[in-house]
């Protein structure tokens, strides 16, 4: 497989940052609404990732189902996140986004592996997820971290239509 020039040096750059990955912080949020407001036509209510990050990125919800959300943090500047729940042995990844000029060098496949890992860890035996049918890239980085798809719901995202992903552990 030959890389483009651009694959290449941004391969390049990503192995000399140190990142890693830690639990929100309250002082994360005006890089959160930032990244989220970019990355999705509906956005996230940000009353949600400030409920979030005043109990530092853990939550248990009133029926008893976990919430967690973590950041991808790069030389000191966060740069991503996943958010997920765990309610009885499944785990469901409610949202996922990286800045849109990270993109494209494994930041995504690395915050989904790693909320994937953690769930298994935590005693999930599988995790499901929601795409819009035409985002093609998300769907790309499931299908190649062994999620596979197994349902469509018409006019779940309002007028867009979901593709429903899963893993079993």
């Amino acid at each position: 497989m030959t890389l483009s020039r651009s694959s290449r040096l941004c391969l390049r750059v990503c192995k000399t940052v140190k990142r890693e990955i830690r639990l929100l912080r309250p002082s994360d949020l005006e890089t959160i609404k930032r990244i989220e407001d970019s990355s999705f036509p509906e956005p996230w209510d940000f009353e949600i990732f400030k409920i979030l990050a005043s109990y530092h990125g853990r939550a248990i919800k009133r029926g008893g189902e976990r919430l967690y959300m973590y950041v991808l943090e790069e030389e000191e500047d966060v740069t991503g996140y996943v958010v997920w729940e765990e309610a009885a042995k499944e785990g469901h990844i409610l949202n996922l986004a990286v800045e849109e000029s990270k993109r494209n060098c494994g930041r995504g496949k690395e915050l989904l592996l790693f909320a994937l890992r953690k769930q298994k860890l935590n005693g999930m035996e599988s995790c499901i997820l929601e795409c819009r049918s035409n985002n093609e890239i998300a769907q790309h980085l499931y299908e190649t971290t062994g999620m596979s798809r197994s349902d469509y719901i018409e006019g779940y995202y309002g007028t867009q239509d979901a593709v429903i992903y899963r893993i079993d552990f």
